[in-house]
C-alpha cells in the first residue's frame, strides 16, 4: 500500500521526469479535471498519445525523454513532425498538440518546478506555426434550404409509400389472381339435385 503524496512506483509508471510523466501529471491536475469537458476528453487523450508517440531524429519516442531535453528549437522540430503526414500537411493537428503541450507544460511546470529547466521552463509559446488558409462557404441561396429542409420528410413519405407498397403486393396478387370455384362447385351439386 502507497501512502498519500507518494510517487507511484512501478515498472508501468512512467519515470518522473518525463514527457509521459508530464502527461499524467496534467491529467491528474485540476486544470484538466475541471476545466476539460467530458466530451472533450477523448481528443485530449488522443493528442497526448500523439505527442508521446512521435519520434524524434534518432527515432526514440519523445514520451521517454526527459523534460528538460525539449528546448525552442527541439519544439519547433516537434512542430514540423507533427503536421507532416502521409496525407500530406496537417496543419490545424499541429496546432491542437502545440497547444496542448504549451499548456500541460505550464500547468505542470507550477505544480512541479524541480523538474523543468531553469532557463527555458516551457520551450512551447513563441512556436511559430504555418497559418492556415480557412476556405470560406458560399451562402445557401433560399431554394437551396428548403431543399434540404424538405428533403428528410419527402425520404420518409415515399419510404412509408415503398413499404405500404411491398406489404400489399402479396395481398393485392391474391386479391387479383382467379378465383377456385371449390366452394361454388359443391354449392352447384347441391341446388341441381
Amino acid at each position: 500500500m502507497t501512502r498519500r503524496g507518494m510517487p507511484v512506483s512501478s515498472e508501468a509508471a512512467p519515470a518522473i521526469g518525463s514527457i509521459d510523466w508530464l502527461f499524467r501529471e496534467y491529467r491528474q491536475s485540476k486544470a484538466y479535471t475541471e476545466k476539460v469537458g467530458i466530451r472533450s476528453r477523448t481528443g485530449y487523450e488522443w493528442a497526448m498519445r500523439a505527442v508521446c508517440n512521435t519520434d524524434n531524429k534518432k527515432g526514440i519516442r519523445i514520451g521517454t525523454l526527459p523534460i528538460r531535453s525539449i528546448t525552442p528549437s527541439a519544439a519547433d522540430s516537434l512542430y514540423e513532425k507533427f503536421i507532416t503526414t502521409d496525407d500530406g500537411e496537417k496543419l490545424r493537428r499541429g496546432e491542437k498538440l502545440t497547444v496542448l503541450c504549451r499548456k500541460a507544460w505550464r500547468v505542470v511546470h507550477r505544480l512541479f518546478p524541480a523538474e523543468f529547466a531553469k532557463d527555458i521552463p516551457n520551450p512551447w509559446p513563441g512556436t511559430t506555426m504555418k497559418t492556415r488558409v480557412v476556405q470560406t462557404k458560399p451562402a445557401a441561396t433560399r431554394a437551396q434550404v428548403y431543399a434540404k429542409r424538405t428533403a428528410p420528410r419527402m425520404l420518409a413519405a415515399t419510404r412509408k409509400r415503398h413499404a405500404h407498397a411491398l406489404a400489399n403486393q402479396a395481398a393485392t396478387s391474391i386479391q387479383n389472381g382467379q378465383e377456385t370455384a371449390i366452394q361454388n362447385e359443391k354449392q352447384e351439386n347441391t341446388k341441381s339435385a
